[in-house]
């Protein structure tokens, strides 16, 4: 009696957590859809350079909301220059060069392989993978990694590229369409 109401109680909580995942997914895709619509009004309307500039401010309020003072810092043998990248938070020294590197391997990957992860990109920069970095990444047809940087100041005034995306990763990607 107590492996049958043990079964039925896990096949019930499996069933509502995919619906719960499959609203989140849902969501997740029409947020995506909406910034990408609003991204392209923004730059319609004000032209790409201003929007770059806004671009730049809200680099800059991610480096002040997210301190490297407060942060560790990777180093990844690939450069000096402080790095942040936003959507995992972290700091780690590189260059821009062996990144817009790292940007072309995956872009030739994705040329054949149809896709890549965040984590992809991660392990090219030198970073540990995350668990979400395998939740998210690039498909060919949505467009290629197109990364863009914004140099900032830190708040000791040290230089700081903050790694941008024109293509966002999403969830999904691995779906060949």
């Amino acid at each position: 009696m107590t492996g049958t109401v043990s079964t039925v109680c896990l096949i019930g909580a499996s069933s509502v957590s995919l619906k719960r995942n499959a609203a989140l997914a849902a969501a997740c895709s029409l947020s995506e859809t909406a910034l990408k619509g609003y991204k392209n009004k923004v730059v319609e309307t004000i032209g790409v350079k201003k929007e770059r500039a806004v671009q730049d401010a809200v680099s800059k309020d991610i480096l002040k909301k997210n301190p490297v003072e407060n942060k560790e810092v990777y180093i990844t043998e690939k450069g000096n220059t402080l790095c942040l990248e936003p959507i995992s938070g972290r700091y780690f020294r590189s260059d821009i060069d062996k990144i817009k590197r790292a940007e072309n391997e995956l872009n030739r990957r994705m040329f054949d392989e149809m896709y890549v992860s965040l984590n992809d990109l991660y392990l090219e920069l030198g970073l540990k993978c995350t668990s979400m970095g395998d939740e998210i990444g690039w498909n060919v047809n949505d467009g290629l990694l197109d990364l863009y940087f914004s140099s900032q100041l830190t708040e000791n005034d040290e230089p700081c590229a903050v790694i941008n995306y024109n293509v966002m990763p999403k969830y999904g990607y691995s779906q060949i369409m």
